[in-house]
């Protein structure tokens, strides 16, 4: 299998991810809009990060010892970058 084979046929994740997203970030700019402060965004993105890799390990297919490595890794990751854009 090529990389451009996985890239031309995106499975249902990549649709669950981005609603996820759009959601997530649709919200937080209402929020950003009510309290006139758009920076409230800089730490959500490692936190969204986190989301996707939830997303992909619970609706994703394939070993899923290796989903969960990859989510815990990304949360650990994402949640250090969220931590450090809010300090």
């Amino acid at each position: 299998m090529t990389v451009a084979t996985v890239f031309a046929a995106p499975t249902a994740v990549t649709g669950y991810a981005a609603i996820g997203i759009v959601v997530l970030m649709v919200g937080l700019w209402l929020v950003s809009i009510r309290v006139h402060d758009v920076s409230i965004v800089d730490p959500v993105w490692g936190p969204a990060f986190v989301l996707v890799a939830v997303i992909a390990a619970t609706t994703g297919s394939g070993d899923s010892g290796r989903r969960w490595l990859l989510f815990v890794l990304v949360a650990l990751w994402g949640g250090r970058l969220g931590l450090y854009l809010v300090s």
